[in-house]
């Protein structure tokens, strides 16, 4: 059983692809030794639920090929010179993608809590071996750390939400923060701050003792929101909700199943797939109010059970943009998963005691419990 719903809930992850262009990208590097270090800048900081943090990644070129082995990775504010995070062990090694040939790019999936004051960072890599035997030290890749808040409505209605690979560094639950795409020597992740929203019952299992049907998950027809004011910018529906468990064969284009991409302004935009078939009010050009019933979950595309994946990107290609990260203007968090697969193994065993922990402009990590409908004093909810 345990393998069964791991599998399911590991299957909500969403890696989607399409052809539209994307906006210019800063890029910075340094190269020495051969060995070449760079990001596809700047950082962002997300005021998540645990901390503000910074998500970006830090690119490595081919330095086996030197015959170097890299030992740590450190990232240093560059105004102050404190070191931030260090990465060495068994940490690095849980942080890096590696090529699976042994050759190509590696990257580093930096997660680094901040206090506010950091406007910009670089990096100093340590390598081993080479010709000469010696240590050797690349400064360089330096990025700009932004706080350019992005405040939304939620996407939904209610309590008892979970989110689901929401943002986290974990090599297991953190998989839409770790799924890079590349196009033309650069590297986008659209899915760093994404969440795979699914309901929670009373007993908190996400589905009512069987997950047979659509119908028996809690989240399968609710109510998908407009997150803000804003415009239409594609639509795409008619594809079937599959049955749970069962997921077909789909072409690139159609992993999403039927979805919405929002046009928020500012250069952002609200991506929401796996919509139920015929259940979307809007179509392409459609101005939107925040608020607005948009839509349904359903379970189409490239899912086994029904839930809302919801992320915010830097452009209107879901796949080749950059994920940004968001805060809710308020929100009670309800409670906390250890991981995203406590959802559906908790033995039926959590019971929520009816109280909130009131938060304000934050973005839930993941395994957040989230009450959407608990609003602070002077904050509108998604109605208003």
């Amino acid at each position: 059983m345990r393998k069964l719903l791991f599998s399911l809930l590991l299957a909500f992850v969403l890696l989607l692809g399409c052809a539209s262009s994307s906006e210019n990208k800063e890029l910075q590097q340094k190269q020495g030794n051969g060995v070449r270090i760079w990001v596809d800048g700047p950082a962002r900081v997300a005021h998540l639920t645990s901390g503000p943090t910074i998500a970006y990644e830090l690119y490595l070129n081919d330095y086996r090929a030197q015959g170097l082995e890299l030992q740590r990775i450190d990232v240093i504010d560059n105004e102050t010179g404190q070191l931030l995070k260090s990465y060495n062990g068994t940490e690095l090694e849980i942080s890096m993608l590696t090529p699976k040939n042994g050759t190509g790019n590696s990257a580093l999936y930096a997660w680094i809590q901040v206090n506010g004051s950091q406007k910009s960072i670089s990096h100093r890599a340590y390598f081993s071996g080479g010709d000469s035997g010696n240590e050797i030290e690349i400064d360089g890749a330096p990025l700009a750390v932004k706080d350019i808040p992005v405040i939304i409505a939620p996407p939904l209605r209610g309590k008892n939400w979970i989110s689901i690979a929401g943002p986290s560094n974990s090599a297991i639950t953190g998989i839409h923060r770790r799924a890079i795409f590349k196009r033309k020597d650069m590297h986008y992740v659209s899915q760093r701050y994404a969440i795979d929203w699914s309901q929670e019952g009373e007993s908190g299992m996400i589905y009512n003792y069987s997950y047979a049907r659509n119908e028996d998950f809690y989240a399968y027809g609710q109510d998908v929101l407009a997150v803000a004011d804003g415009t239409v910018a594609d639509v795409k529906d008619g594809a079937p909700d599959n049955i749970p468990l069962q997921k077909p064969a789909l072409q690139e284009q159609d992993l999403g199943g039927n979805t919405i991409m929002l046009d928020i302004g500012g250069g952002n935009y609200a991506f929401y797939a796996h919509l139920m078939p015929g259940s979307i009010h809007v179509k392409q050009g459609d101005r939107v109010k925040r608020g607005d019933v948009i839509g349904k979950i359903g379970n189409s595309g490239n899912t086994l059970g029904p839930h809302l994946h919801f992320q915010i990107d830097s452009g209107s290609d879901f796949i080749y943009s950059d994920g940004i990260p968001y805060e809710f203007e308020s929100f009670g968090l309800q409670d906390h998963a250890f991981n995203w697969m406590d959802a559906a193994v908790r033995n039926y065993s959590w019971k929520w005691d009816g109280s909130d922990e009131m938060r304000t402009m934050q973005m839930p990590a993941d395994g957040d419990v989230v009450d959407f409908d608990l609003t602070a004093p002077g904050k509108g909810n998604v109605t208003d």
